[in-house]
Parts: C-alpha cells; sequence; structure tokens
C-alpha cells in the first residue's frame, strides 16, 4: 500500500470524515427536495402542518444511512476510488488551482 493510499485510507475511515460527508451529502439531497417542494407535495393534507417534523425524520434517517454506507466496506471503497490519482498514462491529479 502506497503511502498516499494508507493516509487516503486512515482519512476516509475517520468517524469525523464519514460525519462531514454524511452532512454533505445530507444537505445536498435535502436542498434539492426543498427547492421542488417534494415533500410538502406528497404530503396529504391533513399532514401538511406537520412537514418540517416529516421532513426532520427523513433527514436524519438519510444521515444515519448515509453514514452507515460510508462507514461499510464498500462505501469505503468508493470512496478510495473517488481520491485516488488516475492511473491513466499522461493524466496527473490536480494539486492546486490558480485563478486568472
Amino acid at each position: 500500500m502506497t503511502v498516499f493510499t494508507q493516509t487516503v485510507s486512515d482519512v476516509i475511515s475517520d468517524p469525523g470524515f464519514i460525519t462531514v460527508v454524511a452532512n454533505k451529502i445530507t444537505d445536498e439531497a435535502f436542498d434539492a427536495l426543498d427547492n421542488s417542494q417534494v415533500i410538502q407535495q406528497q404530503l396529504p393534507p391533513a399532514l401538511q402542518p406537520v412537514a418540517k417534523v416529516v421532513g426532520g425524520a427523513l433527514r436524519s434517517r438519510l444521515q444515519g444511512r448515509v453514514e452507515e454506507t460510508s462507514s461499510s466496506e464498500t462505501g469505503q471503497n468508493l470512496l478510495r476510488a473517488a481520491v485516488s490519482p488516475s492511473r491513466r498514462p499522461g493524466v496527473r491529479p490536480v494539486v492546486g488551482c490558480r485563478s486568472s
């Protein structure tokens, strides 16, 4: 295992990192849902007053599942693959970005 691979493995398996990833994925998913108002449109009129409570419960459930998946062997492999440098010849990972 290379130093890079070991470092990545150590970082992505850290519970703090997994929580940050889960927060980001959950926030992005709920931003998309909030903008489309899917949750409110799917609730029957009698439940409209508790839409925020239902949304909060869904958010909590999604966050938990993302954390669980990110902690699994499959999730760890996906995260590792997402940050691995390309193995194609002639392609180098971007280290920094300069604005013009």
